[in-house]
């Protein structure tokens, strides 16, 4: 007989062995193949057939850069990053990698490689919309009274004033966002509106940015 059956990379022999036998092995999880092992007459294993082969899905890098090019983002790091270190460059079946939204965006993406060797992404970031279907800015400034002082920049939508009941939710409008229905007669975007929600509980704190003010 055979002496211990030879390891194959990435793979757990599926039975024992003797000779004149073939050993199967499973290959791990993540990677395929059918590979086998034949204990010789003289007590040697001959070569293993075949070999487990690294399912994946491709560099989740490329998949990421397609996705903004065919979306309204030039770049996905503008809007979102992920919440764990991954390599972007490789990948397995069975990988999950989940992200965050950059302030200003709504979102929680995660990015699911699946057995067929494709990337899948469940959920996206996105700008908050308004009432009249136009697009928040991501981040915009705003100022105190016609000094221009006090300013602030904000993210998304600009919580509404708990001072005043009555108040609502609303942000500056991403230009060349807004449907027809949304312009004037002269075809001119509202440069603010009204929030669809309220920011769906998501709070960044504004920050402070230079006065827009005259100084002199």
């Amino acid at each position: 007989f055979a002496h211990a059956s030879p390891m194959i990379k990435d793979s757990q022999a599926e039975q024992g062995w003797t000779s004149d036998m073939q050993v199967q092995y499973q290959c791990d999880v993540g990677y395929k193949g059918d590979p086998y092992a034949e204990c010789g007459s003289d007590g040697i294993w001959k070569f293993a057939h075949d070999s487990c082969q690294l399912i994946g899905c491709g560099a989740l890098e490329t998949f990421l850069t397609k996705s903004a090019s065919e979306g309204w983002f030039k770049d996905w790091r503008d809007v979102m990053r992920m919440t764990e270190q991954h390599d972007l460059t490789s990948s397995h079946a069975g990988e999950v990698v989940s992200f965050s939204c950059e302030p200003g965006y709504h979102g929680a993406p995660v990015a699911v490689c699946h057995e067929g060797g494709e990337w899948f992404m469940t959920d996206e970031c996105v700008p908050f919309e308004t009432t009249s279907g136009c697009r928040c800015q991501a981040k915009w400034v705003l100022c105190d009274g016609w000094l221009q002082t006090g300013c602030k920049e904000w993210y998304g939508c600009k919580a509404a004033s708990s001072a005043s009941p009555e108040s609502y939710d609303w942000c500056e409008v991403e230009a060349g966002s807004c449907p027809s229905h949304a312009r004037d007669l002269f075809g001119s975007e509202p440069p603010w509106d009204y929030c669809v929600n309220d920011n769906f509980n998501i709070a960044w704190k504004p920050m402070d940015v230079p006065d827009r003010g005259d100084s002199t």
